[in-house]
C-alpha cells in the first residue's frame, strides 16, 4: 500500500512540476511571439514610411530644378528646356496618401517621436502651398526648400527608427 502511495504522490508531484514549467515555458514563448510581431510591424512601419519620404523628397528635387529652370528662361528671354523632368504627380498624391495613413496609425506602429515629425512634414507642405498658390512664392526655391526640410526629416526618423528598433 505504501508504494503506491508513493507511486502517487510522485506520479503527481511530477504532473504539477511538468504543467507549471509547460505553463511557464507556454507564456514565455508567446510573450516573445508578440514582441517580435509588433517589431515586425513597427520596422515595416518605418521602412515604408522612409521609402515613401525619400521618393517625395526625389520629387521635390525634379521640381526644384525643372521650375529653377522655367525661371531662368524668365529671366534671360532665351531658350531653356523645361521638358528635362517628369512628374508623376499620381505617384506623389499615392505616397501622400500612404503617409497620411502611416500617420493614422502612428501610435500603434511608431514613436511619439516620429509622428510630430510626420505632423511638422504636414504643417511645412500646407504652409508651402500656401506661400506658392497665394503669396506667389517662387516655386523652384519653395521645392527646394521641401527637398532639404524632407531630408532632415528623414535623418531624424531614421534616428528614431535606430532607437525605436534597437539597432544600436
Amino acid at each position: 500500500m505504501l508504494d503506491w502511495v508513493s507511486l502517487l504522490v510522485n506520479s503527481c508531484v511530477g504532473l504539477i512540476t511538468g504543467g507549471v514549467a509547460a505553463a511557464i515555458t507556454a507564456r514565455i514563448a508567446i510573450k516573445k511571439f508578440y514582441r517580435e510581431k509588433w517589431w515586425e510591424r513597427k520596422l515595416q512601419a518605418y521602412n515604408s514610411l522612409i521609402d515613401s519620404l525619400i521618393e517625395i523628397e526625389n520629387i521635390y528635387v525634379k521640381a526644384s530644378n525643372h521650375f529653377h529652370n522655367i525661371h531662368k528662361r524668365e529671366l534671360s528671354n532665351t531658350h531653356i528646356d523645361t521638358d528635362d523632368y517628369y512628374f508623376d504627380w499620381k505617384r506623389f498624391n499615392e505616397l501622400s496618401f500612404q503617409i497620411q495613413r502611416i500617420y493614422i496609425f502612428a501610435p500603434i506602429s511608431l514613436s511619439q517621436k516620429a509622428k510630430k515629425l510626420l505632423e511638422d512634414y504636414f504643417k511645412l507642405t500646407e504652409n508651402s502651398k500656401y506661400s506658392v498658390n497665394i503669396e506667389q512664392y517662387p516655386e523652384h526655391i519653395a521645392y527646394n526648400e521641401l527637398e532639404k526640410k524632407v531630408k532632415l526629416i528623414v535623418k531624424h526618423i531614421v534616428e528614431d527608427a535606430s532607437n525605436e528598433l534597437k539597432f544600436n
